[in-house]
Formats: structure tokens, C-alpha cells, sequence
């Protein structure tokens, strides 16, 4: 349920609180590692919407997903419009 809002960093970071062992806490990794740019691309869409015009709207954007928890590669992957639809 957090992936629709939250990067794998944020989650990693809940479940490590709340005490999931470290083996539970790899193969959590994995998987959310796997699918970040897609989950970041919808968490973008929703907010935004449309690529950034200028850098101060880019530093916004990108500030918003790292925020929730996104990795730089998603971010960035993210904001230069790469695998996907807009």
C-alpha cells in the first residue's frame, strides 16, 4: 500500500523501525528496487503532470520525489521524461 505514494527508500526505512529482520528487509529491496521508476513516474503524474519548463520547477519536482523516498535514478529518470508516456 505505501508504494503507491512512497520510494523504496521510505519504506525500507519504516519496515527497518518497525523492527523487520534484515533478510525480510533484502528481499523487500528487490522488489521494490524494481519497479521505483514506474512507481515515482505515477506519484509524479499525479502531483504534476507535465515535464518542468524551467530549473526552478525541476528542482521543485525533483525535491518533491526525493521527499517521498525516491532514489536519484528514479528522479532523474523521472523529470527527463525516459521509459514511458507523459
Amino acid at each position: 500500500m505505501r508504494r503507491r505514494k512512497f520510494g523504496a527508500s521510505r519504506i525500507l526505512h519504516e519496515l527497518r523501525e518497525k523492527g523487520v529482520s534484515d533478510a525480510a528487509l533484502e528481499n523487500a529491496r528487490d522488489q521494490l528496487k524494481a519497479g521505483e521508476v514506474e512507481a515515482a513516474r505515477a506519484v509524479w503524474r499525479k502531483k504534476f503532470g507535465s515535464l518542468p519548463r524551467t530549473l526552478a520547477e525541476k528542482a521543485k519536482q525533483a525535491r518533491f520525489l526525493a521527499g517521498r523516498g525516491f532514489s536519484a535514478e528514479a528522479v532523474a529518470a523521472v523529470l527527463k521524461g525516459k521509459g514511458g508516456d507523459q
